[in-house]
């Protein structure tokens, strides 16, 4: 970028009005308590907490599959968009794609 354009980039994206011709006093009274209290306001507030437990090695209940076992083999979604780590398969539907264009 140049430096005049970085500028106008800079100008045009840091700023951001709100109109406030159409609201009623009320609107208004609820904006500027809004902006009197912040961004972060009735955020939680950071707290210290345990680590987690480490896991040594994981149980059969929470392992995802066997070693060796293809994602394809784990469900029909995983089977159809295995398909695509096929280049001949990715081929034939460039192919067709441009084909039908």
């Amino acid at each position: 970028l140049k430096l005049d354009q970085a500028a106008w980039l800079v100008s045009t994206m840091s700023k951001c009005t709100l109109d406030l011709d159409d609201l009623d006093d009320e609107d208004r009274a609820i904006l500027k308590e809004v902006a009197g209290k912040g961004y972060y306001h009735g955020r939680p507030k950071n707290e210290a907490c345990p680590a987690p437990p480490r896991i040594e090695e994981p149980s059969d209940a929470n392992s995802q599959g066997k070693a060796g076992e293809s994602r394809a083999s784990f469900d029909e979604f995983q089977r159809k968009w295995g398909a695509f780590d096929n280049d001949d398969f990715v081929k034939s539907i460039e192919q067709e794609t441009v084909r039908d264009v």
